[in-house]
């Protein structure tokens, strides 16, 4: 090594214990070799490498192991072998590319691995698998509607060559259901992970991983459709059964399901909780993945929420910014995950009384929205109502319900005239009525939604309590007998909450009208 090293053949690196050859040298040598034995040598090579690669991609304490290994797969033209170990190998490099957040780098070489292994057999189990990882990959980088049409197409195919019940065909169902969600097709990918969970049990058991990731899709559908507490119920089964206890590898996999069973609590109104709970997802996170990873920057994201509606104002808005700012450095500005910290952002702005700040933010917004998921998309809508919110503030009360009709009526065509999205809009347009003095008008939109609200989430769900609010008010302005009622039972339900210094409690004993903003979930 020496000698090798004083004639500047190679350049060896004790400390690292790697050696690298000049690419002259490199030349050099394949020259000197005859084809049989450069493929000989090239298959030693591919060998080795997938011998040496750990066969567990979303274990963090491997990554080291594979990013040693990742510069070796373009020079020794590991996209060339047909050997089904090197291929697992590649397809194993793709996954840890992607479980550390370097989506690009993953795009580029399943890409590449797809083009060369469709020469030979277009519909090959590997060639099929590589499409999962791709669809995967183009999921989380926000590309949705390519997704949508390459889960579809892959999924015909995987059924076809592997059959209705194999493990290939049960994940690419999975990630079909993950396209429906971010079409807004809420309750499509509802129905369809409802029954993919009990084929997984079924065939798999009710803790196989497979089975616990369809039943946390299952979980996030819950939360779309309005269905809170099945939500966290499930959230919280899968939690338990993926913790870090039970389960050491994944990080990634773990701090998901640490910060949906977090959101869960805080949209089954416990809020302090839901602090507690995400504050220890992000330490999580921060520790294992790192403070940029994408799922330590989702996890941030949902507890500045929490924060923000238990009160915590400074704390909630320091996150939203820096979460946002870091989103917006990994993906860009129009990437669905960068637009909801946007959101939030404004959504804190408001909450401070920071309105023309607020109000700048959301407009952009709704300008963005379109861009990524089209005009009619729930999210899309449900962001309009944030906008309108700020047009009453600021003094258009005409120009907010003229927003929040229209919002509404297409999230009612959308969702149903049930769903959340569109009760939150009913409440924010009851508020626009009564800002023009339609009071009458205001309190039987209030009585149907209030109904509506207590029905679906319970007489203590803070989008109930906040209804009730604005509805004792209007009660009282057209003189109804029971609008004192329904102001004691409200600050009864809210005096907890106030001595917590919760806004919409702050904001009832004041005497104000309660906002109800739009977050965009998870799909």
């Amino acid at each position: 090594m020496k000698e090798l090293s004083r004639y500047a053949l190679i350049r060896s690196d004790p400390e690292s214990r790697t050696i690298q050859v000049h690419r002259l040298i490199q030349a050099l040598l394949r020259n000197d070799l005859d084809e049989k034995r450069q493929g000989e040598l090239r298959r030693e090579v591919h060998q080795l490498l997938a011998g040496s690669a750990p066969k567990t991609p979303d274990d963090n304490s491997k990554w080291r192991d594979f990013a040693d290994l990742v510069p070796h797969v373009g020079p020794s033209e590991v996209v060339g072998s047909a050997d089904p170990e090197v291929r697992e190998f590649a397809l194993n490099v793709v996954r840890y590319l992607y479980a550390s957040a370097n989506y690009k780098s993953a795009l580029e070489l399943i890409e590449v691995f797809i083009d060369e292994w469709s020469k030979t057999e277009e519909n090959h189990p590997h060639v099929l698998r590589a499409r999962r990882h791709q669809a995967n990959i183009l999921r989380r980088m926000g590309e949705y509607d390519k997704v949508y049409e390459l889960d579809r197409d892959t999924l015909e195919k995987v059924r076809t060559e592997f059959g209705p019940e194999h493990q290939e065909t049960l994940i690419a169902t999975n990630g079909l259901g993950g396209s429906l969600r971010a079409r807004g097709e809420f309750r499509a990918a509802l129905e369809l992970d409802e029954e993919l969970v009990r084929t997984h049990e079924r065939l798999l058991g009710e803790d196989n991983v497979l089975t616990l990731r369809a039943k946390n899709s299952l979980a996030l559908d819950y939360a779309l459709n309005s269905k809170y507490r099945q939500a966290r119920r499930l959230h919280t089964e899968v939690y338990l059964a993926q913790s870090e206890a039970t389960n050491p590898t994944g990080f990634e996999i773990v701090l998901l399901s640490w910060n949906s069973m977090a959101r869960s609590v805080r949209l089954t109104s416990d809020l302090e909780e839901a602090c507690d709970t995400g504050e220890a997802a992000l330490a999580f996170g921060v520790q294992k993945l790192s403070k940029d990873h994408w799922a330590t920057l989702i996890t941030a994201k949902d507890l500045s929420i929490a924060q923000r509606r238990a009160g915590a104002l400074d704390e909630a808005l320091d996150n939203a910014h820096d979460t946002h700012t870091r989103l917006t450095r990994l993906f860009g500005t129009t990437h669905p995950d960068t637009v909801a910290a946007a959101v939030n952002v404004s959504n804190v702005l408001r909450v401070r009384g920071e309105l023309a700040d607020a109000f700048e933010l959301a407009a952009e917004m709704t300008r963005t929205y379109p861009l990524v998921f089209g005009n009619d998309h729930p999210f899309t809508l449900a962001c309009q109502s944030n906008l309108a919110i700020l047009h009453r503030l600021l003094g258009n009360p005409e120009l907010a319900r003229t927003v929040n009709e229209g919002s509404r009526r297409g999230l009612i065509n959308r969702l149903g005239p049930a769903h959340h999205y569109v009760l939150s809009c009913s409440v924010n347009l009851q508020s626009d009525l009564a800002a023009l003095g339609e009071f009458e008008q205001a309190r039987q939109l209030g009585e149907q939604t209030y109904v509506q609200l207590a029905d679906k989430f319970g007489h203590d769900h803070f989008l109930t309590i906040s209804c009730a609010a604005n509805l004792a008010l209007d009660r009282a302005a057209v003189g109804a007998p029971d609008a004192e009622e329904l102001r004691l039972d409200t600050a009864e339900r809210y005096r907890e909450r106030l001595d917590l210094g919760q806004p919409d409690a702050v904001t009832a004993a004041s005497g104000t009208r309660i906002d109800c903003d739009f977050d965009p979930l998870p799909i």
